[in-house]
């Protein structure tokens, strides 16, 4: 139950770092035979240790044969190490999975948003270039060098700069750093602040810098 048990750890970890708000996560698992079996059991869904210890009382279906009986103390095992590792109270046993049966095998995770009224940025992109036209070359030396500068950037090409305030907008970029064709000519680009509504211009040679420091205040 080794590999399980770091699936499952891994998974906590990720999704705590992406700090989505409020889940779970569920543990699934049967087969067609063993759910026309044990008939109401398909039903059951609970704290893992509740219900495991639930499955193996005396007179349970699941201690008629061997099998069951190995399958119900590794999954204590697990269980118990899951425990151990302090991320049980994120997870839960459902036994109701009925799909793929014809190729899922063993155990299977799924991760289940709970809602809430955390609101979280659509990306971790602090910044979009935004270049004005169909210069792929202007936004690929720009965007890289805001990458080499390990500045959060994305990129965008389009003539509509309605297409830019949206993608902006619609993926929570609090900065836009804007390219067209009077800023070429001027050596100049304007970087934008979302949330603020307030823009600067800046030298074109001194935009990752002046970026990078109001980033950081």
């Amino acid at each position: 139950m080794g590999p399980d048990f770091e699936v499952i750890k891994i998974l906590t970890e990720l999704l705590d770092e992406l700090d989505i708000g409020d889940y779970e996560v569920e543990e699934k698992g049967l087969s067609v035979e063993t759910a026309d079996k044990i008939g109401t059991f398909v039903k059951e869904r609970g704290h893992p240790l509740e219900l495991l210890f639930k499955l193996k009382q005396e007179g349970s279906s699941f201690l008629e044969n061997s099998a069951s009986i190995d399958a119900l103390n590794d999954l204590e095992i697990l269980f118990k190490a899951l425990e151990k590792s302090k991320c049980i109270g994120k997870v839960a046993f459902d036994l109701s999975l009925a799909r793929g049966l014809d190729y899922y095998t063993g155990v299977i995770y799924e991760a289940v948003f709970k809602g809430g009224a955390q609101t979280t940025r659509a990306t971790k992109t602090e910044v979009l270039v935004s270049v004005l036209g169909d210069d792929l070359t202007q936004a690929a030396e720009l965007a890289s060098e805001l990458w080499a500068a390990k500045v959060k950037a994305e990129y965008l090409v389009n003539k509509r700069v309605s297409k830019h305030f949206d993608r902006a907008k619609e993926s929570r970029i609090p900065w836009m750093i804007i390219v067209g064709e009077r800023e070429l000519n001027e050596g100049v680009v304007r970087l934008k602040d979302i949330e603020a509504a307030e823009e600067s211009i800046i030298p074109r040679s001194r935009i990752v810098e002046e970026l990078q420091k109001r980033l950081s205040s």
